[in-house]
């Protein structure tokens, strides 16, 4: 599991359950990089300046807002701290629904919460009333400088936090075709819903897979199994302390000859 990226208390009445975030998904897309065609070396990427063609290192950028074609407003770091929404670790229960009240198109992504040592007893409680009562928690907080609405829900051992879009986030379906006041002929409905129920079982998760990156896997461990081979370092030998102790005597050796040296001649001179 990776680190957590925020931490802080599920407020749930009188309850304070102090609380980790954790990312519940993960891409497996195959990532590439861009290499020069003639030998292969990996490119980097650069910014430059539009105006003067100058390279710009990354300390010397700042964002802008585009108030209209070629014109921008430069924001400082200190602009932003300016409408930062103040954190408090705080997420604020409101109210509980159906989860069947909360459109899909309003879900972001994922997160797993996970409840601190001392907040372990009220965590599991408030799971196991929103399983028992088939309901999600409708909640406010904030990540890092945005504000959320979001839904926490059960989900096998722990609990799913989802923020949510905003409604003016969504765009609205308007201008989209609609079938309008199409009539459906009934002997044609009736067909498509007989499909439907042909069709109708669990969702079973488990039985899809990406096929794509399975081949493309496959052709890349073919195409590295091809490359020249590299020569690494030889692996530490189980015997490496027999050799630890080699080189002790050795130095002792040196170090006894050394102390020996001077009194030899010494003698000689005498």
């Amino acid at each position: 599991m990776p680190n957590p990226i925020w931490s802080g208390s599920v407020s749930f009445g009188l309850v304070s359950i102090p609380v980790r975030l954790y990312p519940a998904t993960e891409s497996k897309d195959v990532k590439f990089h861009l290499l020069h065609r003639a030998d292969g070396s990996r490119i980097q990427q650069r910014y430059f300046c539009q105006e003067d063609g100058e390279a710009v290192e990354w300390d010397d950028l700042v964002r802008g807002y585009e108030v209209s074609p070629g014109r921008y407003v430069a924001l400082t770091e200190e602009d932003f701290a300016g409408v930062a929404v103040k954190s408090t670790n705080e997420l604020q229960v409101a109210s509980f629904v159906p989860l069947s009240k909360v459109d899909p198109i309003l879900f972001q992504r994922t997160y797993y919460l996970e409840p601190e040592e001392l907040g372990v007893r009220p965590f599991a409680l408030l799971r196991q009333v929103l399983q028992d009562k088939q309901k999600v928690a409708i909640a406010t907080f904030t990540l890092r400088t945005k504000e959320h609405c979001c839904v926490l829900r059960a989900y096998e051992n722990v609990l799913a936090l989802s923020p949510l879009f905003y409604k003016d986030e969504v765009r609205p379906t308007e201008l989209m075709r609609k079938p309008g006041g199409a009539d459906v002929p009934t002997d044609l409905l009736d067909l498509a819903t007989q499909y439907v129920e042909a069709l109708s079982t669990s969702f079973e998760h488990a039985q899809y897979s990406d096929g794509y990156r399975a081949a493309l896997v496959a052709m890349l461990n073919e195409k590295a199994a091809a490359l020249p081979a590299v020569e690494e370092a030889a692996p530490m030998s189980p015997a490496l302390p027999d050799l630890i102790e080699a080189l002790r005597h050795a130095v002792d050796e040196v170090q006894a000859k050394r102390t020996r040296q001077p009194q030899s001649t010494a003698k000689v001179l005498v």
